[in-house]
């Protein structure tokens, strides 16, 4: 009997103790953890660059002064929207929508990216050795463009209720349609609707020395008048033969040759000599630097003849010398000279 308890005394304890000492070892040990993800190599969020990365020509030429030449090839990678963008590397095609060149020599490259519908964006790519240099120019779609201008110059301007800088200004990137714009210099001020066109830069011109509130009027388009052929040189009279009076025959004398007369100087010269320039031809080649229809250049034409009549000779060289649209916001720009 005694042998028989001590039997079940044993076969009780290892039932009781194993299961113990399996349930404990297993609150010691801690439920697997899956290995952390590697970080991502590199920043995809940075490897292509914008727009914002083209330099200005002005830039590149400094840069070109100092920079040397590739020692070895630079890689050039360009991605546009829309896909179906052309390309152009140092006015070359190279393609659309994706472009990746192999070149050395410089490594400042022109670039440009156009596409019908959307502006056109152009600038400097630096290139360097053994680098690709990766970007994505997304073309900002056309909008309409407004020229304000005052005169004087200077008066700020407000579109749709937002500061949009000075005059003279070209506002561009505008949705077409109605807007309102506002002019402030002083004590003066004006206030009304303009209509912005999808196709053609509208031009807003203002004298606020007129009445306030009233744009200036746009009449027709001068005629224009024709500078005075010069009037030929006069021959001088030929000498008259006087008779002989000793048996001795009197020498000949040598005629004289009349004096050439100089021919008239251009336009704007003959200003700046002192006299006053043919506005008429000054003005005519002014508004040949106008970028948009007659409606644009008869105002400009217009203002132009009251600058250069009333003898300002600075404005009328500046205006004779103009071969684009900058050229005349900036002649446009200077302060009355009378």
């Amino acid at each position: 009997m005694r042998n028989r308890i001590d039997v079940l005394l044993v076969v009780g304890c290892l039932a009781a103790c194993a299961p113990v000492g399996e349930v404990r070892g297993q609150d010691r040990r801690q439920p697997h953890q899956p290995a952390a993800a590697p970080a991502p190599a590199g920043n995809a969020a940075r490897e292509f660059a914008g727009e914002e990365a083209l330099l200005s020509a002005a830039d590149a030429k400094a840069r070109a002064k100092r920079g040397k030449p590739l020692r070895e090839p630079g890689y050039l990678y360009v991605v546009t929207d829309p896909a179906d963008a052309e390309v152009r590397v140092d006015d070359v095609v190279e393609g659309r929508g994706r472009v990746f060149l192999r070149t050395t020599g410089s490594r400042h490259r022109q670039l440009a990216v156009s596409a019908p519908g959307f502006e056109t964006v152009e600038g400097v790519v630096e290139l360097e050795e053994r680098e690709v240099v990766k970007i994505r120019i997304d073309l900002p779609r056309l909008g309409g463009r407004l020229t304000v201008l005052t005169d004087p110059p200077g008066a700020e301007v407000r579109f749709d209720d937002q500061p949009a800088g000075h005059t003279p200004v070209t506002l561009r990137r505008l949705q077409p349609g109605p807007h309102r714009l506002g002019l402030v210099s002083g004590s003066w001020s004006w206030a009304g609707e303009v209509n912005v066109s999808p196709t053609e830069t509208n031009l807003i011109s203002m004298n606020m020395g007129g009445t306030v509130g009233a744009p200036v009027a746009r009449p027709a388009p001068a005629p224009v008048v024709a500078p005075a052929p010069a009037p030929a040189p006069v021959p001088a009279p030929a000498p008259v033969a006087r008779p002989v009076q000793a048996p001795a025959p009197a020498p000949a004398s040598s005629p004289v040759a009349a004096a050439p007369v100089p021919a008239p100087a251009p336009a704007p010269l003959a200003g700046a000599a002192g006299g006053k320039p043919n506005c008429s031809a000054v003005c005519d080649r002014f508004v040949t630097a106008v970028s948009g229809s007659d409606s644009i250049r008869a105002p400009i034409r217009n203002r132009c003849r009251e600058r250069c009549d009333g003898g300002d000779m600075r404005f009328s060289i500046c205006a004779w010398k103009a071969r684009s649209m900058d050229d005349v916001s900036g002649c446009m720009a200077l302060p009355d000279g009378r």
